[in-house]
């Protein structure tokens, strides 16, 4: 027996239909088996059959739904839930120019290059104010591919004269102003932001209803982190260095020994090997004081980001964001009250050591790409 000579079959392609019909030809037939009686062969053509699947329902609903566009007024705060701070003193942000002598990226990488941002006044925030520079949906690709190759320029990191911390303007960025929001206008239009993220201090909080309560769970986490000598009746807290952690994989493996430098997982885990991964809870020590510890850590920062979150993210993307989590069941850490941070990763770095420094490109401000956009991250 030999194989069919499918290069003497002939193809033909039906307008109104997502089959390829292939007629095997009479010597075709004849080589493969000359007692059998043919049928018609048909094989489905890919892109014909896509279109026609786009058009089936899902569970009764179309599978392509135009979005709707927000009513007027639907997502802003009422002015009694705004901030009561002071406006910012700055109206406009424009970074500094690169200057010849500046450091440059290395090979093949970048820095990053900011526009110039303008405050608007608007209830779309519960800060009341937002920096916006325009975004246009044709530069994404472009954007993407710049974003997946950018390096921290060398200016953010802290530079010590005479014992103090001295701060330096990085070229083509701005200095976030604390406590007020960052957006891009998707297409130039104001009612179409997208945040890119905010920093809070203590000094921009201070003025909020939440202040004292994101003060006391701040300083639990610091007392959780860094350890804390007894007060009155309560017993000490040992730094969490001083227990044996497991690191996870973006750690370095060349450390010295005894060193805690490395990054470790509190929350959450994905175990790799099944799919797209396994999530599962993080893989620690055990031991009551080091359960108790991280608990209260996970507590303290799981409404620190509810806080925060509601005071960086528009209104509508915050909604949003938390029905996504509600309508997809997410899991989340930090007790029952409302909470959707499904991961919680510790880094560290040796005594006067820069993170960078100690974990490499992991430890730097740095792009991942597998970042879910619903599910922002905060760091500390």
């Amino acid at each position: 027996m030999s194989e069919l000579d499918w290069s003497k079959t002939d193809v033909t392609l039906h307008p109104d239909s997502p089959w390829l019909t292939i007629p095997p030809t009479e010597k075709a037939m004849q080589e493969f088996c000359p007692d059998v009686v043919f049928c018609r062969s048909e094989v489905r053509n890919e892109e014909k059959f896509a279109a026609e699947v786009a058009k089936r329902t899902l569970f009764g609903h179309p599978k392509i739904v135009d979005p709707i566009k927000p009513l007027p007024g639907e997502f802003l705060y009422p002015t009694d839930q705004l901030s009561p701070a002071p406006p910012p003193s700055q109206s406009i942000l424009v970074p500094p120019p690169l200057q010849p002598d500046d450091p440059r990226p290395p090979r093949n990488f970048v820095h990053p290059e900011a526009g110039i941002f303008t405050l608007r006044k608007t209830q779309q925030y519960q800060r009341g104010y937002v920096y916006t520079t325009p975004y246009y949906l044709q530069n994404k690709e472009r954007d993407h591919a710049h974003m997946l190759r950018v390096v921290a320029p060398p200016q953010l990191y802290p530079k010590v004269e005479d014992g103090k911390y001295i701060h330096l303007a990085v070229p083509q960025c701005v200095q976030m102003v604390p406590g007020v929001p960052f957006a891009f206008e998707i297409e130039g239009q104001p009612d179409r932001l997208h945040t890119i993220g905010a920093v809070h201090t203590f000094e921009s909080l201070r003025h909020e209803p939440e202040f004292w309560d994101i003060l006391k769970d701040t300083i639990l986490v610091a007392k959780g982190l860094n350890g804390c000598r007894p007060v009155g009746n309560n017993d000490p807290v040992f730094p969490i260095s001083t227990f044996v952690l497991k690191p996870n994989d973006r750690s370095p493996v060349n450390v010295p020994s005894g060193s805690k430098a490395g990054s470790y997982n509190l929350a959450s885990t994905v175990i790799k090997g099944i799919g797209p991964g396994v999530f599962a809870p993080a893989a620690q020590v055990d031991t009551p004081d080091f359960a108790g510890q991280v608990s209260t850590i996970l507590q303290c920062l799981g409404r620190l980001r509810r806080y925060l979150l509601q005071k960086t993210l528009s209104k509508f993307e915050y909604e949003v964001t938390e029905f996504n989590a509600q309508d997809m069941n997410v899991l989340g850490f930090g007790g029952l009250e409302p909470n959707h941070a499904t991961s919680c990763q510790l880094n560290m770095s040796g005594i006067f050591q820069l993170i960078a420094t100690a974990l490499g490109f992991q430890g730097q401000e740095h792009p991942d790409p597998k970042d879910e956009e619903t599910r922002k991250t905060l760091s500390r």
